[in-house]
């Protein structure tokens, strides 16, 4: 009810002034068959009270399928914990016909009992059972314990399902997770803004025949955030519905030069206005974060509007709404930020059991890559408050009221706006982990990344948000790992790419939608309080336009990448789609070698012909009527099919022409007619050759198959024929009618016209299976179906058992001879000419005590052995068949098992031997690993493609050129004449390698001096060298190019240099020159006497030098001074004595210098001389005087 004036006055701001509730129902139509020209599906319901909220008005019992002649092939049967609860659970599905026995075929568990009426105040924001212990319930959410809950909330769900196998799945759950504040928000700068500027002008508010120009200013100064930077939210909305009518908003920094929002980074300035012409006009912006310049802002909103007087009708409507947020510069109390339990359950665990105990388990992940956060994301938030306004009018008899306004704000006690999307829950998860364990413990891991993103919060009234749904939870990226120790590895990625195809503009406008939502927010009351009500407009309803744009999101492109030996393969995918229809166009793929393969379709459509155009009228624009496939540039292949209207209404496949490479399309495949159902009376291939067909079971099937025989010109009697058969398979249910058809088979196999054609015939239990099969000899094979509708039996025309299949599902019973199989060791192909021996094993409760074995259907063995040993001749596919029998109880079954001949592949042989070689010697080769095939080869040797004379396993090969040489060895299968290359062997064949030379820095020398030689020269062979140096026959250990030594001891040395080619083999080597080297003792010298004194009595002296050691080859030379003055010398010689003798007195100095003039070594030996004579005086024999 609305607010009285009085209490208005009193209580300005009313939360409560009173509150009503009433009871909505929704009746609808219960779907009761499905008639198709093939089946009928009747649904069976137990129906109780029509108008009981304790219950659900109905329970759908059975489902029941007919075939189009009547027989019924199978009926459902479902059964639950309590039909008449609110809350039923599915227990079992069981299946049979109505005239046997049903047997179980799913059978359910869950977890818990939930409870079968839930109270909303023990239900969560999100309305799944939280369990609490409220009895009563406010219906103000926020002072209400809404928390979710997981055992409650799981109470219901699926536990188990057993399937018919005897196997069954488990399923484990958890509780849905965001991540995000405990308020159920997201994180962000957002969530810091805590003052808000919410203002609305609207001619809702005043008389239709005012003229309105309202402006509200409101300055504000937002402060700067914790990060420095300065933001806000600014959402607004904006209506003008026609002409002289206008609103605007702005929002604006005082001072400085305009930069608008948005823009490149930050801005200061943002403006929209909404004013019509000739149709309304709404300008709308959800709340959006904007950057700020720092400083003073004003926030400004106008409302214009000329009324009509004359014509309310012409009055337009305007509304101006805005929403500000901005930081006050007052921190708030951060709200926790965790992975936040959210409303509904999500499976954690899959476990599988199979009837022999087999088990795998599917574990899957939600969080991101850090193992901690959940990719969880908030798709819709719960909203409980929605708000009206009371507007009552100014009374103008005194002392009458005043114009006032009272507003009132509703709560409920469950969100006013949906809160899930298309796949049903408020959640949706962008990444998702699978683990795949199986028996062994063997791990498979995927991790699939999806898209999504936050729904925006809507608000009553206003239009609800483009959700566009199509766009969530396509598969952006999937990896798959190996398992390598404790980690994964990413073996595999696929990676899409998805875009939108907008097909709201131009003239694809009609595919838009155009809606209204309204929702009456305002009401006016006369200065008594009677609601005022108006003959024309809006009624004081606020109504807004939207417009739902149509859009189709497909996928561009898909890379994939598989990962093999550290090798990445990619394959990359790109598609086109052409609009408005959006179907394919081309899709071209690029593997890794950068080979392109497009394939380009074109629809009805695109190719304009009066029957193309009949079936875009029909909607029938998916199948292309021509492909094209191209690799690179080149036209692979062309496929046309080119429809035909036959009248009716049938606008179907007349020809089917195929092209190779660039060539003109030909005819493969033509139809010449179809029945009134579609289907195919005859077709000729491109031979020429027709084949008719029959259609009966009221054209649901083809029963008669006649190959070589045309329509055209077929005789009255056949037609004849052919319409008996028709009719009569039309009601075909028993044994009778059946044997009819097949007479009819053979009347019209049997007819000239048919005498060069083959006629197949085919009886059936429509939806069942075939149920015989005539051949064009008139040989029948028949088929039995058990209770399940699956074949059991195969039997000859003599309706002998020859084939006998056995489910063992649950519950069926196994008789005393249930089945045989084969079992073969090994897993590879049988060897020709080599004995294999199979074993058959038998089931049930007793065995067989009679095995009859056939190859190829030629018995080979019958004894009571189930072991089986046969050699088979050739290469090829047998059929190796075993039929087991039991005597006592007369059952028998048999098994056919395929089995494949061929001898083990050639193995890939290896050639060994030499490698590095001199030319002109030889290179002996040796070929290895020479496996499988029939054991019967020949072998071939090729140097450089050339083929050698050798037909063993081993080659000898000379060549006298140097070079690198392809050999490989060939093996040829002389019985099968496949063959296999050993993989090539490089043989490298070098020049030998050219003489070196040393030279010595000396060649004679003292003992106990270095010399060092030095080696050159060095060249040929492969250039992978060892050096090598030898003294008087003994390797040193120097291994440069340079050999120096001290030599301690006299005597004659021999020394050499050898190059060692490291490659070639046998061993390859150079030795240089030798160079001699002769040491001696170092030279000594004397003289005699060592100094001496002359005088008058002795006047000169004889001076004698000795020499030794050293090579014995010496020179000298001799030197005489006078002390007074050394730099002259007065005597000179070179002789081995120095006679001497002077008239002037005064000190002398004689000085010998020998040299060996082989190893150069000098040798020095100066004797001092003192003349000391009187004059006059003298002797004789004085020697040289000076």
């Amino acid at each position: 009810g609305s607010p009285e004036y009085q209490r208005c006055i009193n209580e300005r701001n009313l939360n409560n002034v009173s509150h009503s509730s009433s009871d909505n129902e929704t009746f609808g139509l219960l779907l009761h068959k499905i008639i198709t020209p093939s089946e009928t599906v009747t649904f069976d319901y137990s129906t109780y009270t029509t108008v009981n909220i304790n219950k659900n008005p109905t329970s759908l019992d059975a489902v029941t399928i007919k075939n189009s002649i009547g027989q019924e092939v199978m009926k459902y049967t479902l059964n639950y914990t309590d039909k008449t609860a609110t809350r039923k659970l599915l227990t079992t599905i069981s299946r049979g016909k109505t005239n046997t026995p049903q047997q179980e075929y799913y059978r359910f568990e869950y977890y818990g009992n939930p409870t079968s009426d839930i109270a909303y105040y023990k239900q969560d924001y999100w309305g799944y059972y939280s369990g609490n212990t409220n009895t009563t319930g406010s219906l103000i959410s926020e002072n209400s314990n809404r928390t979710s809950d997981f055992a409650s909330t799981q109470e219901g769900a699926l536990k188990k399902i057993h399937y018919p196998t005897q196997g069954y799945s488990e399923f484990i759950y958890e509780q849905n997770q965001v991540y995000g504040k405990l308020d159920t928000g997201e994180v962000g700068s957002e969530a810091r803004l805590d003052m808000a500027i919410n203002k609305t002008i609207t001619s809702d508010t005043y008389p239709i025949n005012d003229n309105i120009n309202e402006t509200i200013r409101v300055p504000f100064t937002p402060k700067a955030l914790p990060d420095g930077s300065v933001k806000v939210s600014f959402g607004y909305y904006l209506h003008s519905s026609m002409g002289y009518s206008l609103s605007l908003v702005e929002l604006k920094k005082i001072g400085g030069t305009i930069k608008n929002c948005p823009g490149a980074g930050i801005c200061n300035y943002k403006f929209e206005t909404a004013s019509a012409e000739l149709e309304p006009v709404t300008k709308q912006q959800d709340q959006t974060l904007y950057t700020l310049e720092p400083g003073d802002y004003e926030l400004v909103l106008t409302l214009e509007r000329i009324a009509a007087p004359s014509n309310p009708d012409r009055t337009p409507r305007a509304v101006a709404s805005v929403t500000l947020k901005y930081y006050s510069g007052n921190p708030p109390s951060e709200p926790e930020v965790t992975n936040i339990p959210f409303g509904g359950i999500r499976i954690k665990e899959i476990n599988s059991y199979d009837a022999q105990g087999g088990h795998t388990t599917k574990r899957y992940s939600y969080m991101k890559e850090d193992a901690v956060t959940s990719s969880g994301i908030n798709l819709s938030k719960p909203v409980f408050v929605s708000k009206e306004n009371y507007h009552y009018l100014p009374d103008r008899t005194p002392p009458g009221r005043t114009e006032m306004d009272c507003y009132l704000t509703k709560r409920t006690s469950s969100s006013n706006i949906p809160l899930s999307t298309y796949i049903g829950s408020p959640v949706l998860y962008t990444t998702v982990e699978e683990q795949l364990v199986g028996d062994a413990g063997e791990v498979l891991k995927t991790r699939s990344y999806f898209s999504g993103q936050t729904d925006l919060t809507e608000r009553f009234p206003f239009p609800p948000t483009e959700k566009k749904n199509w766009r969530k939870g396509l598969t952006l990226q999937q990896q798959s790992y190996t398992k390598e120790g404790s980690s994964y590895t990413v073996n595999g990625k696929t990676t899409n790419v998805y875009g939108p195809l907008e097909r709201h503009t131009g003239a694809s406008g009609h595919l838009n939608s155009y809606n209204l939502k309204a929702g009456k927010v305002n009401y006016v009351f006369d200065a008594v309080g009677n609601l005022q009500t108006m003959t024309s407009g809006v009624n004081n309803s606020q109504f807004v336009t939207y417009v739902n744009r149509s859009e189709l999101y497909p996928m561009f492109s898909s890379k994939q990448e598989e990962i093999h030996d550290n090798k990445t393969i990619i394959k990359n995918s790109a598609y086109t789609y052409d609009n408005p229809y959006g179907q394919l166009k081309t899709q071209t793929t690029t593997d890794s070698d950068n080979k392109t393969l497009t394939t380009a379709y074109s629809y009805p459509y695109d190719k304009n012909s009066t029957v193309n155009n009949l079936l875009v009228a029909q909607n029938r624009i998916t199948t292309p009527v021509e492909t094209q496939s191209k690799e690179n540039t080149t036209i692979l292949g062309t496929q046309v099919t080119e429809f035909i209207d036959w009248g009716n209404g049938i606008v179907l496949p007349g020809i089917t022409k195929v092209a190779k490479g660039g060539d003109t399309p030909e005819p493969r495949l033509t139809y010449h007619k179809y029945d009134t159902q579609g289907n195919p009376l005859e077709v000729s291939q491109v031979d020429g050759r027709h084949i008719m067909y029959v259609w009966g079971y009221n054209n649901t099937q083809p029963i008669v198959k006649i190959d070589n025989a045309s329509y055209t010109g077929i005789p009255a009697a056949v037609m004849t024929l052919i319409d008996q058969l028709k009719t009569t398979s039309d009601t075909e249910d028993t044994a009778v009618e059946e044997t009819t058809m097949r007479t009819l088979f053979k009347n019209l196999r049997e007819h000239a016209y048919f005498a060069n054609a083959q006629i197949s015939g085919y009886t059936y239990d429509p939806l069942i299976g075939v149920t015989s099969m005539t051949s064009p000899q008139g040989q029948t094979a028949y088929y039995r179906y058990d209770d399940m509708n699956r074949m059991q039996y195969a039997l000859d025309q003599n309706q002998h058992v020859v084939q006998q299949v056995r489910y063992n599902y649950q519950g069926q019973q196994s008789d005393a001879l249930g089945g045989v199989i084969i079992d073969t060791p090994g897993d590879q192909p049988k060897v020709p000419n080599q004995p294999a021996t199979f074993m058959a094993n038998t089931s049930g409760t007793d065995g067989a005590n009679l095995y009859t074995w056939t190859v190829n259907g030629v018995e080979e063995q019958c004894d009571t052995s189930p072991n089986f040993t046969t050699t088979f001749t050739g290469e090829g596919t047998y059929e190796v068949k075993v039929l087991a029998y039991n005597t006592h109880t007369k059952h028998r079954v048999s098994h056919t098992m395929s089995v494949e001949a061929a001898y083990p592949p050639l193995g890939i042989p290896t050639v060994s031997g030499s490698q590095y070689i001199l030319k002109g010697t030889n290179a002996s080769l040796t070929a290895s690993g020479i496996s499988g095939g029939t054991g019967n080869s020949s072998y071939e040797w090729y140097v450089n493609n050339v083929k050698q004379s050798s037909t063993t396993t081993s080659l000898t090969y000379t060549s006298n050129t140097a070079g690198t040489y392809d050999v490989y060895f060939k093996v040829i299968d002389n019985e099968s004449g496949n063959m296999v290359n050993s993989t090539v062997r490089k043989l490298y064949i070098y020049n030998p390698l050219n003489t070196p030379s040393i030279s010595a820095s000396k060649t004679d020398i003292d003992r106990g001096t270095t010399t060092t030689f030095t080696a050159s020269g060095i060249s040929g062979g492969s250039g992978y060298h060892r050096y090598e140096w030898y003294r008087n026959g003994v390797k040193q250990s120097e291994t440069g190019t340079s050999y120096s030594y001290h030599f301690p001891s006299k005597g004659t040395y021999d020394v050499y240099f050898r190059v060692v080619d490291t490659r070639i083999a046998p061993e390859h080597y150079k030795n240089s020159n030798t160079r001699r080297l002769h040491v001696y003792d170092p030279l000594t010298i004397s003289v005699s006497p060592g100094t001496s004194t002359l005088t008058n009595a002795n006047p000169s002296v004889n001076i004698s030098l000795s020499r030794s050691k050293g090579s014995g080859h010496y020179s000298q030379s001799w030197r005489v001074w006078r002390l007074t003055n050394p730099s002259t010398n007065y005597y000179a010689g070179s002789g081995t004595s120095l006679p001497f003798g002077s008239s002037q007195n005064g000190e002398y100095e004689i000085k010998v210098t020998v040299t060996d003039t082989k190893t150069g070594t000098v040798k020095e030996k100066i004797v001092p001389i003192i003349v000391n004579k009187s004059s006059g005086g003298g002797g004789g024999g004085t020697g040289e005087q000076f």
